[in-house]
């Protein structure tokens, strides 16, 4: 058998360990690729999620604190995400109330009663004398000044009240009536005053048995009767 010459045993270990050698570079660079290629991927998708995060949470970068407490603290704009939208003007009844409670004041109006909505007008004061007689017993009993407050048909007759002073009736003694009406509702709500729901089953009383047709008037409105200071006097002294 023929021997190869030393040169050709060189050639082909110098051809050996190059090809090892090429290979080993080879494997490292595409380690090194695969490594690059997956701290891009990670980088790429941490830019994501914080891109996403953002439009979501329109710029938020706070996130919920616990406190020592126990208590969930949310950032200002997520406390708020899931609130109802206020208008400003939910209770804009009670602070015109209120108000006129300080002052008792009352405007001088020519006419007795004008309408912005008559039907509307006669049909919610129907409305509001059926709650009152429901509460009181008819006017024989106004004990119930001391559960009004937690009752929701009680906001919704203040509701009732408001709607009759803002939308059904126009310029007209009767607002006045039924100004003291809401001056006397704040009375019950807040103080549980039976005497003031006296007077305001009374006043809505003769309102509606004027407008809607009845027999028995107690004479306590400005509008159509002649005792009206007693109103007066009794809201004057809730001032003191």
């Amino acid at each position: 058998m023929a021997s190869l010459p030393r040169g050709a045993f060189y050639l082909l270990g110098n051809c050996h360990y190059g090809s090892v050698y090429n290979g080993f570079t080879f494997l490292g660079r595409l380690v090194s690729m695969k490594r690059i290629f997956s701290i891009v991927s990670i980088i790429s998708m941490v830019l994501f999620g914080l891109t996403v995060s953002s439009a979501n949470g329109e710029g938020r970068t706070r996130t919920s604190v616990t406190t020592p407490d126990g208590k969930l603290l949310l950032p200002a704009s997520e406390s708020h995400d899931n609130l109802p939208q206020r208008t400003g003007k939910e209770h804009a009844y009670k602070d015109a109330w209120y108000s006129f409670s300080l002052t008792l004041d009352y405007p001088h109006y020519k006419n007795q009663v004008a309408y912005k909505d008559k039907s509307a007008a006669k049909q919610t004061l129907r409305r509001a004398k059926t709650y009152l007689d429901e509460v009181t017993v008819k006017g024989h009993d106004f004990s119930a000044a001391s559960d009004l407050q937690r009752d929701p048909s009680w906001e919704k007759f203040g509701e009732n009240l408001a709607k009759l002073q803002n939308r059904d009736f126009g310029e007209s003694e009767i607002l006045n009536d039924l100004n003291n009406a809401g001056a006397l509702f704040l009375q019950v709500q807040r103080y549980d005053d039976e005497p003031s729901l006296r007077y305001l089953y009374e006043i809505i009383s003769d309102l509606s048995r004027k407008l809607n047709g009845g027999s028995k008037f107690y004479g306590i409105t400005r509008t159509y009767g002649n005792k009206s200071e007693a109103i007066h006097s009794y809201l004057e002294s809730k001032l003191d």
